[in-house]
């Protein structure tokens, strides 16, 4: 037969068993929990930093975009320019071909004595091609060298 004393023992022997049993739980248990708040804690971590490096590139694509937009407002405004330029020197080429003509008809009529029709068709060629922006018509001299003048030293 058992002693009272052998169960008790025994009793006592197996409450510290299941204590222990139950520490080791709450000890996973917090350990567990520890894990979870560290690997928490780290990814608010991560986002806080992805945010942060997202701010900073928003801000320097801002800026850049920014510097491209003022680059595009100058090369804006120096084509408007250049196009203006463009239209002066036409105008200006277009009367100096006027005057030209002008100067080469009184030449063809005073002193060479040229019919009108001759140059009322040189000067619808020469309107023609100004319209079709084909070169010019051959420099003046070379009009009269075709003509038959002729220059004597």
């Amino acid at each position: 037969m058992t002693s009272v004393s052998e169960v008790t023992d025994t009793g006592a022997a197996a409450i510290p068993d299941v204590a222990e049993a139950k520490n080791t739980e709450a000890d996973v248990v917090d350990r567990a929990a520890d894990v979870v708040d560290r690997a928490g804690n780290a990814i608010v971590e991560l986002v806080n930093r992805a945010a942060s490096n997202g701010e900073a590139n928003l801000l320097a694509a801002r800026e850049i975009a920014e510097k491209l937009a003022d680059q595009l407002r100058a090369a804006q405004g120096r084509i408007i320019e250049l196009e203006a330029n463009v239209r002066y020197y036409q105008d200006r080429t277009e009367r100096a071909e006027k005057w030209m003509y002008q100067i080469s008809s009184e030449i063809q009529q005073r002193l060479l004595g040229g019919d009108d029709t001759d140059s009322a068709r040189r000067m619808a060629e020469r309107l023609q091609q100004a319209q079709s922006n084909t070169p010019a018509t051959p420099s003046f001299l070379r009009r009269l060298a075709t003509a038959g003048v002729r220059f004597s030293d």
